[in-house]
């Protein structure tokens, strides 16, 4: 009673920030009781839904809904819609209610977004890789119809980032890392920050503890010092600033206005470990805000600053002209004082300042009447929708992150632009053949070279902020890539494009080209398997890779030709595979060694089995019973006792095997173990396996093949390679009576110079 108590009091705290919310274009409530009421009830289903659901903090389930709707209002998201949503958004996912019953009670709408935040749950997935990256795409598809879908994602990952510290290290590193390579660059792309960089500097937190406590300590080291040097400049700018602005209004929402800060964790960490700097080396640790009404404004103030400090070379940069894809907008400037430590200045208006903020979420918040805002909206949406376009001509569900990763959210970007003015935006690294690309899919294809500032570059050029790129294109509108480019670009956009073209335009020469590499990776690589048998091996390795196909139900060949076809085009890197491919490769292996280790070659009686007869005898793997050894038998599945079944199997154990029961009559099915002894052993010789690992000499076979040779057993298989650590492998199936003679033939070998184990 105590826990629901309190949920009911933060709900009415929620609901009475939204009574208190006002537009600003005439001061009318923003809800009327109408909404306040939907969002009541909204309340009292989610609480009804979620029961005694617990998080791992202990607190009933319902608080998180209800922390995910405020931080929607501490973005100034003033929409009914999401704030019922958020209420909503795991009620399909962690109770019994389906989407039908949540458009019953709240409508389609509100069905769309709380199923858009709704993880797959009836699909098998290969990895949990797989699974994060086909959720991330229905998520940012849902999107596309919806862009409140993502806004309400972000403040419940940054709610669940609040409260990671309940969960166990292994999920804190996984979720940790999910949002910083995912939910913060899409915060960043959407222009949240607000929620942008709290996530990344609690995902620092829990990725790097260390690194987190080391920034930590040295910010709070002389923290009053650094506080009374970020006012100081600020006091300094208000003096000599004011008399030439218009002061601050009511609200603080125009005029001028100047507020400091200290940079954050994650942008300190980055810059310390990835950049390698000092503490001392990083110029913006501090920055202040110069925020006033028009961009006219921001110029006059760029000038006045620059009598009162003096701007480092080189540290400028002007985003007013040259917006981030995001939209953001700003002066940015670092300067020194007489204290000679540097700081960041940025200028910018009133309306850029709440786009930085708050970014996408401004679209709902000014007025009743949003129409105005919608082109910002949709360019903001064309980066999601060229996400997905992406992830579609991608054969692996983890290229999805991986773009996400590398393209949306780059540490560093670049700024190069056309001849005609327009900019683009690429991450640093990026090539004139990227810019190609960036410019439009077919611009890139054409491409036959470049020019850089009007002289003659290399396609693997890299273009630099303020590069004026002219592509030169073929006349021949059809001409498409080489396929060496995808070798040249640095960003998953243009990969991406190259691959389509080769995919749709060059399939047979891609499985020619795909199977080649194969071939030869194989040949390099793995010598031991018939041609069936790898293709057995690289099935198995697409079910793990999670390997799709546009047409379901292929046969085996066609799934073997669109892996070859995939890496031929170079939308399945073969090196991304090999892993998986040695693992199939050493379990089929060692399978094929296990059927040959103590496998009978022939008996005159062998093992006698009480009460069967005339049924294939095998020899347990996991025990290795031979002559000499008490022994037991259990009948597999096709064969029957008594003789009504007259062939069959039986595997003969040891007896104090780990894998035989104590109480063979209290065992699950007490029949099939049967009571077994050995026979006339004299005439009887079975198989061993010898792994004989050597120094890597030349003569090591021949020195272990003469050894058993003078042993005088016979030898069934003997084969040997080397392996990437410079050591050699010998595998030899010899014949042996018994497991004690077997042991002798492993201590010889053990003495020859060379060899530094023997595994039986």
């Amino acid at each position: 009673m105590i826990d629901q108590s309190m949920a009911a009091r933060r709900f009415e705290e929620l609901l009475e920030r939204c009574r208190a919310l006002r537009w600003r274009d005439g001061g009318q409530p923003v809800l009327d009781n109408d909404a306040l009421e939907r969002l009541r009830a909204a309340y009292a289903f989610a609480s009804q839904a979620h029961g005694d659901q617990r998080r791992a903090s202990g607190e009933p389930y319902i608080m998180h809904p209800i922390a995910v709707a405020q931080l929607l209002l501490d973005l100034e998201l003033y929409d009914m819609d999401c704030l019922v949503a958020a209420l909503l958004h795991d009620v399909v996912e962690d109770t019994p209610y389906k989407n039908a019953d949540i458009t019953q009670r709240f409508g389609e709408v509100i069905m769309h977004l709380v199923d858009g935040l709704t993880k797959l749950q009836d699909m098998r997935f290969s990895s949990k890789e797989a699974a994060q990256a086909e959720n991330t795409l229905k998520m940012l598809i849902a999107t596309l119809n919806d862009p409140r879908v993502i806004l309400i994602k972000l403040a419940d990952r940054l709610h669940n980032m609040r409260t990671l510290e309940f969960k166990n290290e292994e999920s804190q590193r996984r979720i940790a890392a999910e949002t910083m390579h995912i939910y913060a660059p899409i915060a960043d792309i959407l222009g949240v920050r607000l929620f942008k960089e709290e996530m990344e500097d609690l995902a620092i937190r829990f990725l790097d503890p260390p690194g987190y406590k080391e920034i930590e300590d040295e910010l709070e080291m002389e923290k009053e010092a650094r506080t009374a040097f970020l006012e100081s400049i600020q006091q300094k700018l208000r003096m000599f600033l004011s008399p030439h602005f218009p002061p601050a209004g009511e609200g603080g929402r125009s005029g001028f206005h100047v507020e400091g800060r200290v940079k954050s964790v994650h942008g300190i960490h980055r810059k310390l470990f990835h950049q390698h700097k000092s503490f001392g080396e990083i110029f913006d640790v501090y920055a202040v805000r110069v925020i006033v009404d028009s961009v006219e404004e921001c110029w006059r103030a760029f000038g006045l600053i620059q009598q009162v400090y003096h701007m480092i070379q080189g540290r400028f940069k002007n985003y007013i002209n040259n917006p981030k894809k995001n939209g953001y907008q700003s002066i940015h400037m670092t300067m020194v004082g007489e204290e000679k430590i540097p700081f960041e200045v940025q200028i910018r208006t009133w309306g850029m300042h709440e786009t930085a903020e708050r970014g996408i979420a401004i679209h709902w918040k000014h007025t009743r009447q949003v129409e105005n805002e919608i082109t910002g909206l949709e360019n903001l949406m064309v980066q999601f929708q060229e996400l997905i376009d992406n992830s579609r001509d991608a054969d692996t569900l983890d290229e999805v992150v991986q773009s996400i990763r590398s393209d949306i959210a780059p540490l560093e970007k670049v700024y190069p632009t056309t001849p005609k003015g327009e900019t683009k935006e690429l991450k640093q690294g990026a090539t004139v053949l990227d810019f190609a690309y960036a410019v439009h899919t077919k611009i890139g294809h054409r491409m036959v070279g470049a020019k850089v500032n009007s002289r003659i570059v290399p396609i693997d050029y890299q273009v630099q902020s303020g590069d004026i790129v002219e592509v030169l294109l073929s006349p021949n509108e059809d001409k498409g890539p080489s396929r060496d480019w995808i070798h040249f670009v640095a960003t998953n956009q243009a990969k991406s494009k190259i691959r389509a073209w080769f995919k749709k335009e060059r399939r047979e020469e891609n499985i020619g080209a795909g199977r080649h590499e194969i071939e030869s990776e194989l040949r390099r690589n793995f010598t031991r398997l018939a041609p069936k048998e790898w293709e057995d091996v690289l099935l198995r390795v697409l079910d793990r890779k999670h390997f799709e196909v546009e047409e379901k139900n292929k046969t085996s060949a066609e799934r073997l030709e669109d892996f070859y076809a995939a890496v031929g085009y170079g939308g399945m890197p073969l090196q991304s595979c090999l892993p998986q491919l040695r693992e199939e490769y050493q379990k089929l292996l060692h399978a094929q060694q296990d059927e040959m280790k103590f496998s009978k070659i022939s008996s005159d009686k062998g093992v006698i089995v009480e009460g069967i007869d005339r049924c294939q005898v095998k020899f347990a793997q996991c025990c290795h019973p031979l002559p000499g050894d008490t022994v037991v038998g259990y009948i597999t599945r096709t064969a029957l006792r008594d003789g009504e079944v007259q062939t069959g199997g039986l595997t003969v154990h040891k007896r104090n095997c780990t894998n035989v029961p104590a109480d063979l009559a209290k065992a699950p099915e007490p029949d099939r173990w049967l009571p077994a002894r050995w026979g006339d052993t004299a005439k009887t010789e079975y198989r061993g396996v010898l792994t004989i690992h050597t120094v890597n000499q030349t003569g090591m076979t021949a020195k272990v093949s003469t050894l058993l040779g003078n042993l005088h057993i016979s030898i069934e298989d003997f084969h040997a390679h080397n392996n990437h650590d410079g050591t050699g492998t010998v595998i030899a199936v010899v014949g042996v009576s018994s497991r004690e003679q077997l042991e002798n033939v492993r201590g010889k070998v053990c003495q020859v110079k060379g060899v530094t184990e023997v595994v039986l």
